[in-house]
């Protein structure tokens, strides 16, 4: 416990810091290398999970092509590509695929060199990749930091509550997540969203629904991935917390959906 809020009090301010700094020099460089870092390091890790089934993974070649793709995505000229409405319909139908396996805790695609290479581009990168079109939205550097928030007080409040209240097994994937800290985490990141985003009026309610709801959804995604290769935690690097994909599970889901929301719905637009 110790160790985790440790990391949790070092991590948080730097998170701030790159997600808020903008200067006419450096731009959001702190940002562009603070999100290269989470998919190299997360990729990385996946890749190493699907080794545990003695899979033979094409890392370099996966990791390369995350790098391509995160590097992209942070230039404001690549801003029609992720705008782009069939590229949209591609990622939401990656989303739904994962969800679909998730409830059926089966892979729909077999699992063979080519196509676990891809599922760890498909399944991090490709999300990840949305959180610069929507640090590029007009105030959007705003609703990306409340949305971090809602996430991080989302799994605080689920891990505190759950651990000391929790009586109901939320999934038999995870057996120390419960219904009780679920709903914790849930009215947590509602609460913070709204009160963060209220001048939206009801989209701020749609969006702390969204969040509470699809947050812990990524967490327990991630919790079957490890079960179907038989690891217990993605990583070590992080103290406390496991690795690094066990700290962002939680976004994988949710960044796509929360980038359609604001784009589609509330219709705000690049700078």
């Amino acid at each position: 416990m110790l160790e985790r809020t440790i990391t949790a009090l070092i991590l948080i301010p730097i998170i701030i810091f790159c997600v808020l700094f903008e200067s006419n020099t450096y731009g959001i460089i702190p940002y562009f290398i603070m999100v290269l870092t989470v998919v190299m390091l997360s990729t990385t890790e996946f890749y190493h999970m699907a080794q545990n089934k003695n899979i033979k993974i094409h890392s370099n070649i996966g990791i390369t092509i995350a790098i391509i793709l995160i590097s992209l995505a942070f230039f404001k000229e690549s801003n029609y590509f992720w705008s782009n409405k069939y590229f949209h319909i591609f990622s939401m139908a990656v989303v739904i695929l994962f969800i679909i396996e998730f409830f059926r805790k089966k892979f729909i695609i077999p699992s063979s060199s080519f196509t676990t290479t891809i599922r760890g581009i498909l399944y991090i990168s490709l999300p990840l990749s949305f959180l610069f079109p929507i640090r590029n939205l007009t105030t959007g550097k705003y609703f990306l930091f409340f949305l971090i928030f809602g996430i991080v007080l989302n799994d605080i409040c689920a891990f505190l509550v759950g651990k000391k209240w929790g009586k109901t097994r939320l999934s038999s994937l995870s057996p120390k997540k419960t219904l009780e800290g679920y709903l914790a985490g849930f009215i947590a990141s509602f609460i913070i969203i709204y009160l963060g985003l209220n001048k939206i009026g009801l989209h701020a309610v749609i969006l702390g629904i969204i969040t509470g709801f699809i947050a812990p959804l990524g967490d327990l995604l991630e919790s079957f991935l490890k079960r179907s290769f038989n690891v217990k935690d993605a990583g070590n690097i992080l103290p406390g917390h496991g690795g690094m994909l066990d700290r962002i599970d939680s976004f994988i889901l949710l960044i796509p959906l929360y980038y359609f929301y604001l784009f589609w719905i509330i219709k705000l637009r690049p700078l």
